[in-house]
């Protein structure tokens, strides 16, 4: 009696109870005052390299963006994980190749941002699109969030 019919996903209960008690500490509005910021500059970092929105509004949780015209969604995606190691989603059914999506939810700052954005000038320039002025971009928009 008193046991699970399962063996319970006890490492999720556990980074489940560290999630709550970093938003705890952090405070949920500033957790959401971050989210947004992180937002604005992913946005606008993405944008001064030549990407467009795909959603209008967009979410604080994660940004779809469509890459500059001529460079195909999916090889982006490839050469973030690939060359710099950075994770982001592709779009799907009718919408891959076309777009992808980065989060900027959970444990992320200004300094992921920059990666992200730095690593996307790298990836469109090595695709045959060159393009700069995306940290400052991004920064600018943190600053003024």
């Amino acid at each position: 009696m008193g046991e699970t019919p399962w063996t319970p996903p006890v490492s999720l209960v556990l980074a489940l109870e560290e999630s709550l008690t970093m938003i705890r500490e952090e405070g949920i509005d500033q957790v959401y005052a971050r989210h947004r910021r992180l937002a604005h500059a992913v946005r606008a970092g993405a944008q001064a390299l030549g990407f467009r929105l795909f959603a209008h509004p967009a979410s604080h949780a994660v940004t779809a963006v469509m890459p500059p015209e001529g460079v195909d969604a999916s090889a982006v995606v490839k050469r973030l994980r690939d060359v710099h190691g950075i994770v982001v989603a592709g779009g799907q059914d009718q919408l891959k190749g076309k777009i992808f999506r980065i989060g900027h939810m959970g444990a992320y700052d200004l300094g992921d941002v920059f990666a992200v954005i730095g690593a996307l000038e790298e990836c469109v320039a090595a695709l045959g699109r060159p393009a700069q002025g995306g940290t400052e971009a991004a920064y600018q928009a943190w600053a003024g969030a």
